[in-house]
């Protein structure tokens, strides 16, 4: 008995290890992405979507999400606002355009998903519904991600090329996870 105490006290110090250490790496990149993020103005804030299995990533494809983290993000970081939950658009390679309409809905008050990857008709569809579908974060911290989105959006406005969404609104109290 006294042998297996010790394995499993060993393998519950290499778990907090390994949690440690990838906490950590969540928080550098937090940190570098805020850095980064000096030029965005005080006054632009976005709501995002990020489809995720897990981990603090970016790392669900946009057909297979279950339910999608919704983040409101700004200069000074992303706050978890939520999650929603929907029915998966993708079906052994083919997507339900009725299910693609009522994910679609869900997210309509979201400026971007964060995906790991999209196919062509859900990336136009959101696209038409001025969703952007953002795949280059793919497999990449959450809040970094989202941080690293709103940088990048900014500029896009500051070159005319996107107009600036309203501010959020306020997540609602079932909303909130």
């Amino acid at each position: 008995l006294c042998w297996k105490r010790r394995v499993h006290q060993r393998r519950v110090l290499v778990h907090r290890a390994a949690e440690e250490r990838r906490r950590g790496r969540l928080a550098a990149a937090r940190d570098a992405a805020l850095g980064e993020a000096g030029a965005v103005p005080v006054s632009l804030t976005a709501r995002v979507a990020v489809a995720t299995k897990g981990d603090g990533l970016v790392n669900e494809h946009f057909g297979h999400a279950r339910e999608f983290q919704i983040y409101d993000v700004g200069r000074f970081g992303a706050t978890l606002v939520g999650v929603r939950k929907v029915e998966n658009y993708c079906q052994g390679g083919d997507g339900d355009e009725d299910v693609l309409d009522a994910v679609l809905a869900a997210l309509a008050d979201c400026a971007a998903v964060l995906v790991a990857k999209v196919g062509r008709c859900p990336r136009e569809r959101l696209a038409a519904a001025d969703i952007e579908p953002v795949e280059r974060h793919a497999h990449q911290p959450i809040e970094a991600s989202t941080i690293a989105w709103l940088g990048h959006h900014a500029g896009r406005i500051a070159r005319g090329e996107v107009r600036p969404r309203p501010a959020p609104a306020p997540a609602l109290a079932q909303e909130v996870a």
